[in-house]
């Protein structure tokens, strides 16, 4: 455990934002060749994503193991000997522990390797803002490797504030939503506030979007959706004498269907477009930061229970998806794949906390329950 702590606290010191975690590869890259010898490593996939493949003689199957690695734009406050040294960076959702997690699971099977079965561990950047995992799966060094989807199948973690440390929070089918930020930018005509009647002021139709928007998920009879409004701007702050031209309001909206999203969106969009042609209005919208739903395998997710039966490993099922989006669900768009959560202790602080610290005891449970998964499977 030493050697893996260390890593895992390395990487809490060092955090880097999405898409930027050149220094993160590399103190994974030096900690694998250091205790993973002998595997083959390819760098800078997808950007700044790293592949550690184990692999015997032969083989007629493959497991895709993925950890994500950067951080978030956070202050951290947990008051650790190991804080983040990068003023503003963190990491507040335990990618530095997913990613130590991954790397004693690469030593472990590189000692002992897998029966007919290739590991391939991809150490996965950018999934704060769901771009990494579709730039690992595009990137022909990833591509190349899978020569059959059929025999194919993905596995990744996430921790779970809330759980008793190191039970394993299984669900199969729908285990998070698709989700993406929508930005509306309502155009209108500014002017004097005393001559209201000469200007066109966005406000009013902005404001009336925010309880219209919320509301869609029940007029369309979707179950499980959500739109969360997160801005509404307009004007100066502390100015009273100019009406407003434009009004900017970014809501999230998120589905457990991939295909629901599509759905939520086009119905968004009509109900924005009605509203600023009423109010004489012009609107303009963009998209961001789009996750696919992470659905389960049902079969995937029936032998994995099965595994966690038969090895004793404790575990929950659960009854409903997590509310997050997590951009694994990609990963299923290719193959059979299963996000497996995993309790990382019930007074843990919550994700994205200021206060949140992966706690490194997780990381010895975590690497026995899912070495037995993966040798099972």
């Amino acid at each position: 455990m030493d050697h893996l702590t260390a890593l895992r606290q390395d990487l809490h010191a060092h955090p880097e934002l999405s898409a930027s975690e050149h220094e993160t590869h590399d103190r994974i890259v030096a900690h694998l060749r250091a205790h993973a010898p002998g595997i083959e490593i390819a760098e800078r996939v997808g950007g700044t994503g790293l592949l550690a493949i184990v692999a015997p003689d032969s083989y007629t199957r493959t497991i895709v193991y993925r950890a994500d690695t950067d951080a978030l734009p956070i202050v951290e406050e947990t008051g650790a000997q190991h804080t983040s040294t990068v003023p503003g960076v963190m990491h507040a959702c335990g990618h530095d522990g997913h990613a130590t997690i991954a790397a004693a699971i690469t030593e472990h099977v590189a000692t002992n390797p897998l029966k007919d079965t290739r590991l391939i561990v991809v150490y996965q950047p950018a999934e704060e803002i769901g771009t990494g995992a579709q730039a690992i799966l595009s990137d022909p060094r990833f591509t190349e490797l899978i020569h059959d989807p059929e025999t194919t199948r993905a596995l990744a973690i996430h921790n779970l504030p809330g759980y008793p440390l190191g039970q394993l929070v299984l669900r199969a089918g729908p285990m998070c939503p698709a989700s993406l930020g929508l930005r509306l930018l309502l155009r209108g005509i500014g002017g004097h506030s005393s001559q209201p009647h000469l200007s066109r002021s966005p406000l009013p139709a902005g404001a009336s979007l925010v309880p219209q928007l919320t509301e869609l998920p029940k007029r369309i009879e979707r179950a499980g959706s959500l739109v969360t409004i997160t801005h509404l701007s307009a004007g100066i702050d502390a100015n009273f004498g100019i009406t407003p031209d434009t009004a900017v309001l970014c809501a999230t909206l998120r589905a457990l269907r991939s295909e629901h999203l599509d759905t939520l969106l086009t119905k968004a969009l009509q109900l924005a477009q009605r509203t600023a042609e009423d109010a004489a209005l012009t609107l303009e919208h963009t998209t961001h930061e789009q996750f696919a739903a992470a659905v389960n395998d049902e079969t995937l997710a029936a032998h994995v229970t099965d595994i966690a039966e038969r090895e004793n490993l404790a575990y929950t099922t659960l009854d409903h998806p997590m509310p997050w989006s997590e951009d694994f669900g990609y990963f299923g768009d290719h193959f059979p794949a299963m996000l497996i959560g995993i309790g990382s202790g019930e007074s843990q602080p919550h994700l994205h906390a200021s206060t949140y610290d992966f706690p490194d005891a997780l990381i010895p449970a975590a690497v026995r329950s899912l070495e037995a998964i993966i040798r099972a499977l």
